[in-house]
């Protein structure tokens, strides 16, 4: 069941993308055909896109959003959906299934052919415990233009809060902060850094040899080490809490 779930986002998803690039054409006044003939693909293959009846790969995508002249990172937002949003689509597409077949059970089954499509812009991000390093859940995020909110696939992790010493900078305990892996001390960005053996979250400034971390609480004494005391691991990028 949760394998078949699974595959449901996916299409999920999918579809979602297939949306974005029919609502990018019209707004850009041009026909299916004209569309096909600026990528070098066929109007049928567009068509199908559009409708959802047929998976776009990678490469295919990324031609008509160039031609479109749509932003990869804007579209990409656009497809990264919530779960609560899947959800939702999932009931939607559960209702309609119930009405069709009259009550009868549906049991969907994984499609091979979907997944090995989806392969190529639909990737898993384990989800790291900031604490204890072990991975906690799995995160599955659309890869469009080999980028996640900009940062490099390969260097995006994601890491679940232990605790609540962030409150002040609104990172509570178990939201997951997506990190970009980076060795650049970026003054007064929360980053993902180790010191003193652990991992942590804090904003940091780098003055000469010294660097200043800080938890943003309003009466701490922020702490300072040496450059070489410190390890810089990732720029935070963004935090999904929970409600």
């Amino acid at each position: 069941m949760a394998l078949a779930a699974s595959c449901i986002e996916r299409m999920v998803l999918m579809n979602l993308i297939a949306e974005k690039i029919k609502n990018g054409r019209i707004k850009a006044g041009i026909s299916e055909k004209t569309l096909a003939k600026k990528c070098g693909l066929s109007e049928n293959y567009i068509k199908l896109i559009e409708s959802g009846k047929k998976v776009i790969n990678e490469l295919s995508a990324q031609k008509i959003f160039k031609v479109l002249g749509v932003d990869v990172d804007l579209l990409q937002q656009g497809a990264n959906l919530s779960r609560m949003d899947v959800q939702s689509k999932q009931l939607n597409e559960a209702d309609k299934k119930r009405v069709s077949v009259k009550k009868e059970t549906v049991i969907i089954e994984p499609n091979d052919q979907w997944s090995d499509a989806l392969a190529h812009i639909i990737k898993q991000f384990p989800v790291i415990d900031l604490l204890t390093g072990k991975t906690v859940a799995t995160k599955e995020i659309p890869v469009l233009g080999k980028n996640v909110e900009g940062c490099p696939w390969n260097k995006t992790r994601f890491y679940r809060v232990a605790d609540d010493q962030l409150v002040h900078l609104r990172v509570k305990k178990d939201d997951v902060v997506m990190i970009c892996e980076t060795e650049e001390v970026i003054n007064g960005k929360l980053m993902l850094i180790e010191v003193e053996g652990h991992r942590i979250i804090r904003k940091i400034w780098k003055d000469n040899n010294k660097m200043t971390i800080s938890s943003g609480a309003h009466n701490e004494e922020p702490a300072r080490y040496s450059v070489d005391q410190v390890q810089i691991l990732g720029q935070c990028v963004k935090v999904e809490f929970r409600l």
